[in-house]
């Protein structure tokens, strides 16, 4: 009973490479959309994050580089801009967040094995050292939406603020809608009409908090930041999308951080 309860370890090995192939297959079929991986490294306190930091600036970034990734994101939390903010959670004064993107998810699997290699790897001893400020991570996997297939890096202002919003829905069919009211029925539209510049638009496919859809805005500064929210809770399209009844109970709660990107950030 046990063998047949359980894969080999050779049967397992067989699956994935088997999904990989199949993943690669669909990387090649026409479809625009990317994945987009998530990975929040918390550091074990929050005077070790700036160490945390610069080792995956130097360690992680460097890597995706190399292996050929060409939009590699690296964040911390604006603390000043949650100043106030009841519902900030301390936490996030930890964290420290990288983001990639690709139109494969095999090249996203990829480049996880190959860190953890380097991390064991006896001669390269700054990938064990540059990861002793780590308490854990959290990795989440993303889809992009039909119509807002890119990652796209509006402005490379030194001032820009990047902000990352993730909308739980109470089920499948609620986060549904709310994909198809940015999607297809304007909102997305409405938030470019307002300055409020996409970097990308997802649902999310792994992870916590779910189901929920999971976006990032780039502004060039903070100010057009409250301008562009502004416009954009007193716009009448959204006074409309709002109080439509095919929208309802579809954002419940909400995850909201405002992101200084490091030096190196491609976006």
């Amino acid at each position: 009973m046990q063998r047949r309860a359980f894969l080999s370890a050779a049967g397992l090995a067989a699956v994935s490479a088997a999904g990989l192939k199949a993943e690669a297959a669909l990387s090649d079929s026409g479809d625009p959309r990317r994945w987009v991986q998530i990975k929040t490294f918390w550091a074990s306190d929050e005077g070790a994050r700036a160490a945390l930091l610069e080792g995956i600036d130097k360690c992680v970034v460097k890597n995706h580089k190399a292996i050929g990734f060409e939009r590699v994101g690296l964040f911390t939390v604006n603390e000043a801009l949650h100043e106030g903010d009841s519902s900030f959670d301390p936490r996030w004064k930890k964290a420290v967040i990288l983001v990639t993107e690709s139109p494969c998810l095999a090249k996203l699997a990829g480049v996880h094995d190959d860190l953890l290699e380097k991390i064991a790897d006896g001669d390269r001893p700054e990938f064990t050292r540059d990861f002793a400020q780590m308490d854990n991570f959290d990795v989440s996997l993303h889809r992009t939406f039909p119509h807002c297939p890119l990652v796209d890096v509006p402005n490379k202002s030194p001032d820009r603020v990047l902000q990352l919003r993730r909308y739980y829905s109470p089920s499948l069919d609620r986060n549904r809608a709310k994909r198809e009211m940015f999607d297809t029925r304007g909102e997305l539209d409405l938030f470019r009409a307002c300055g409020m510049n996409p970097v990308f638009f997802s649902e999310t496919v792994f992870g916590n908090f779910m189901p929920n859809i999971t976006y990032m805005l780039s502004f060039e500064n903070n100010d057009k930041r409250i301008a562009g929210w502004n416009e954009f809770v007193s716009s009448p399209k959204w006074k409309e999308l709002s109080t439509h009844p095919d929208f309802a109970n579809t954002a419940t709660k909400i995850l909201n951080l405002f992101l200084t990107p490091a030096p190196s950030s491609d976006i």
